[in-house]
């Protein structure tokens, strides 16, 4: 190598450890049925019913085989769940775990830190999903990275709900929303079928700062209900210029290096 390739080489080098990456992805996890920050080991036991959700808060009217509303949700509805403005109606509180149903075929495969929620749990019986009903969830989650700087966004998540996730054949067919605008058709599910979806191009759904996934559990059965969910969304963030700069001045010096190569060749 000549004194010149030597040179460039090292100002490669130099440029590279010179200029700063700040390019920081977002990787955000929700899950349900954690406690204290902490999973609780196994499921709950009888002595152990009374243990909340740490993030998840739900609206219901706590009747079984309804529809929760006949009319899509509005901006109102998501906002119950959050636990603002219910009224005399609306019952609205943060979610419990429960033991599961021994018909719902234990955990998620995908995620065994998740953990079976309802919006009540009862002592009574062998199953712990009581009463049936059907709800809405919410958990908040924070993106850091400001909207304008967000290149793009995914979610891939992972359920079982019983009885369905989203009504069938009603006027909320989507199961699964971020900030009350609902994902593709992908996100809903019937009793005893693992629910495996995804969806790309969701950064127009999210904003700086707070933001909401909703899971709508709908009971169709009246006998039990319950959810179990995992989400991860990935969130990348544009580069920032003096990186794109960096990238580019490396590329430029290599093509140089390159042509300085194939010269001396050349003359040999």
């Amino acid at each position: 190598m000549t004194i010149m390739c030597q040179k460039l080489a090292l100002a490669v080098c130099l440029i590279a450890s010179l200029i700063p990456s700040k390019v920081f992805a977002a990787s955000i996890w929700l899950k349900s049925g954690q406690v204290n920050g902490l999973l609780p080991p196994g499921n709950p036991t009888k002595g152990r019913l009374n243990l909340f959700d740490d993030n998840i808060t739900y609206w219901t009217t706590g009747e079984s085989t309804h529809l929760l509303k006949s009319t899509a949700f509005t901006d109102s509805d998501f906002a119950k769940a959050r636990g603002i403005g219910c009224t005399a109606s609306d019952i609205c509180g943060r979610a419990k775990l429960i033991i599961p149903d021994s018909a719902w075929g234990g955990n998620l495969e995908a995620d065994s830190d998740a953990r079976w929620i309802n919006w009540h749990s009862s002592s009574t019986g062998t199953s712990f999903g009581l009463p049936a009903a059907s709800v809405l969830y919410a958990f908040p989650f924070t993106v850091s990275i400001p909207i304008e700087n967000i290149a793009s966004a995914s979610i891939d998540f992972h359920a079982k709900v019983d009885d369905f996730l989203g009504d069938p054949n009603g006027p909320n067919p989507i199961g699964v929303y971020i900030n009350g605008q609902p994902l593709n058709n992908s996100f809903g599910s019937n009793v005893g079928n693992p629910l495996s979806a995804s969806q790309t191009g969701i950064e127009d759904l999210l904003i700086s700062g707070e933001n909401t996934l909703y899971v709508y559990q709908r009971d169709a059965g009246s006998v039990v209900s319950g959810s179990i969910f995992s989400a991860h969304i990935d969130v990348k963030p544009v580069p920032e210029p003096l990186t794109i700069l960096g990238s580019a001045t490396a590329l430029g010096f290599g093509a140089l290096l390159k042509r300085q190569q194939s010269r001396k060749q050349k003359k040999n």
